[in-house]
């Protein structure tokens, strides 16, 4: 399909560009053409600039946020999370001794795309501090050592954005701890003082969520709920609106904490069933997402970085969606597993799921979630327009239904069923026709409530 190219804009052009953009939106109708990344992330109020000189990909960052979007009430576990390693160690805190891994703040990490951050804790003559190990953090000269209040201070204002933005981004944070079970107090309070529990998903509110969660316990230690935590939860559990962006977790915890230690009423104990590797270079993160790894840890991300970029995209193509001809509104998967936008009066197959116990989709999701993908999705043998996708797939069962995959195991089962069928794509209940007016390019999945 026709690509579509963004030229990097100066930071003052930009902000203009916003303002006409937001002045034309309310004083006029919007008039449509091919849509063009930087005014999809202008209506997504997501286009602010990173605190860095390097220029900026549109059209991946718009692709991955409509990734995000996509996973919204996925629980994690059953998604493909980008993430950094030893995220404070970043040349922007002054971080030399060792050499550092990463060149960004941890918030414009969290900005180019990361949904995980790692932070190391450990306690240095009274104070705590992230830094990389017992033996650094001691030595009286080294200066990777990052006071926690930078972080936790670069985190907050970083929820203070998303909030004047309207986002619904949300962050989970791993605090590889070494420090005691009376520090670990000592740095729950920091989280509150300097990051408030406004922002903070704590274990309480994953019991009041989920009362009968399969990491609900008659004590405070709670693992990582992954299997049922989804983005979606984070931000409602406050209300309508919702105001929890981050959600906290433990690991290398002191082995004699008792499980009623007062840390755990802020944060989670352990990684919950994910599966992490990180890794350095130039390394494409679904290599270890074929592989069944959750989540990837990188080094060295920057707002240019194609692993958080057209790499980190396991559902569109490169360069998709493009509304190409002002025209592309329903959404296929392709034979190589990748989505594109195509127009809707077209005839194809369609990509129908079936639900295991009638349920919805999250709810069908083992522990072995990757072995029962395969049996969960199937094609129609009859092709016909987009509109018609949900009576098309009733038509092999009632337990049937339109759909789009939500990960990438999902969308590699599809990739198989479209090779066995000889076929080049199928329709997926994926488009943006009634958005366009409002805002244009804002795929929503249209799958059937039952």
């Amino acid at each position: 399909m026709k690509k579509n190219y963004s030229w990097p804009l100066s930071k003052g052009l930009k902000k203009i560009c916003i303002a006409l953009f937001s002045y034309i939106t309310l004083m006029s109708t919007p008039l449509f053409a091919e849509t063009d990344p930087y005014s999809m992330l202008v209506q997504f109020n997501l286009y602010y600039d990173y605190e860095t000189e390097q220029g900026t990909n549109d059209h991946a960052k718009y692709a991955l946020e409509l990734q995000r979007r996509l996973t919204y009430s996925t629980p994690i576990r059953y998604t493909q999370v980008l993430a950094t390693h030893n995220s404070y160690n970043s040349d922007a805190y002054g971080a030399i001794w060792v050499g550092s891994e990463q060149s960004a703040r941890v918030k414009d990490q969290i900005d180019i795309g990361a949904e995980i951050i790692e932070l190391d804790l450990h306690q240095f003559s009274g104070e705590q501090y992230f830094c990389h190990g017992s033996f650094y953090c001691n030595f009286w000269l080294d200066p990777q050592r990052v006071p926690i209040s930078t972080v936790l201070g670069d985190l907050r204002d970083w929820a203070y954005k998303q909030d004047q933005y309207g986002t619904n981004r949300t962050v989970i944070v791993h605090i590889e701890n070494a420090v005691s079970s009376g520090a670990q107090v000592t740095f729950q309070n920091h989280l509150i003082d300097q990051v408030g529990l406004e922002y903070i998903y704590t274990p309480q509110d994953y019991r009041e969520d989920f009362p009968n969660g399969v990491e609900v316990t008659s004590y405070k230690r709670t693992s990582l709920p992954s299997q049922e935590l989804s983005r979606e939860t984070v931000r409602k559990h406050d209300g309508v609106n919702g105001k929890k962006r981050f959600v906290f977790f433990w690991t290398k915890n002191d082995s004699n904490i008792g499980d009623d230690n007062e840390s755990f009423d802020v944060i989670f104990d352990g990684w919950g069933g994910l599966d992490r590797h990180w890794k350095s270079g130039d390394d494409d993160s679904l290599d270890n997402w074929d592989d069944g790894i959750n989540t990837v840890e990188h080094y060295d991300v920057s707002a240019t970085d194609s692993r958080f970029q057209n790499k980190g995209l396991w559902s569109w193509g490169e360069g998709e969606p493009n509304d190409h001809g002002n025209g592309e509104d329903c959404a296929v998967i392709r034979s190589d597993g990748r989505f594109n936008d195509r127009q809707c009066d077209r005839s194809y197959s369609f990509a129908c799921k079936r639900r295991l116990n009638g349920e919805l989709h999250v709810n069908d999701l083992k522990d072995d979630g990757a072995i029962d993908y395969p049996v969960m999705w199937s094609l129609t043998t009859r092709k016909s327009t987009w509109s018609n996708g949900e009576s098309e797939c009733q038509a092999l069962g009632t337990q049937w239904h339109f759909d789009v995959p939500r990960n990438m195991m999902e969308a590699l089962a599809l990739k198989s069923k479209l090779a066995a069928a000889s076929e080049t794509a199928a329709w997926i209940a994926y488009t943006d026709q009634d958005n366009e007016g409002t805002i244009e390019g804002d795929f929503i999945i249209t799958t059937v409530d039952y």
